[in-house]
């Protein structure tokens, strides 16, 4: 090992204020519960691909016709919901289309012991087994949600959010 970095150094971790699983590891995070009703929507989407880059196409009902679409994709349905994201200690925004994620959380949801997942936390685990991607949900145990220090809340144009996804955040001091 040469002198060139410090044994310690790391790269730093670019700050995003969207959730992404990484492969192997877990995110804990918590479903804000002013991430329900006007925070959490559902929606669906493709990628438009007669942009230069391709362009995500949102609304809140199934399309008819996806004609920009390419052949062996289609619309997925979206859940994208506020939560806090203990590891990067920030406010993001999480966007589900896993339908593994989805059906784990309405079965905890549905869960007497359980109940809303916003009285709990959830850890995603993203594993690959043969070229396969498998996502495993664990509850924590039911409690309230105790903000740290770091705690920073976010306000959302979900209007904007399903136009866009760029200037979709205002801070809440």
């Amino acid at each position: 090992m040469s002198d060139f970095l410090p044994k310690e150094y790391e790269l730093p971790k670019s700050e995003s204020r969207f959730t992404k699983f990484e492969k192997d590891q877990t995110t804990r995070i918590r479903i804000l519960p002013s991430g329900l009703d006007l925070d959490t929507i559902r929606f669906y989407e493709y990628f438009d691909i007669s942009w230069e880059a391709p362009k995500p196409i949102r609304s809140s009902k199934p399309f008819e016709d996806t004609p920009w679409i390419r052949d062996w994709e289609k619309q997925k349905e979206v859940w994208s919901m506020k939560i806090w994201n203990y590891e990067t200690e920030c406010v993001q925004i999480l966007s589900i289309t896993q339908k593994t994620i989805k059906e784990q959380i309405i079965a905890y949801n549905e869960d007497k012991d359980y109940g809303s997942p916003v009285w709990y936390d959830l850890k995603i685990k993203k594993t690959w087994e043969k070229l396969k991607t498998k996502y495993s949900v664990i509850p924590g145990p039911v409690k309230e949600f105790e903000a740290d220090e770091n705690f920073v809340d976010i306000d959302i144009d979900w209007a904007w959010f399903l136009e866009c996804e760029k200037d979709i955040f205002k801070e809440i001091k």
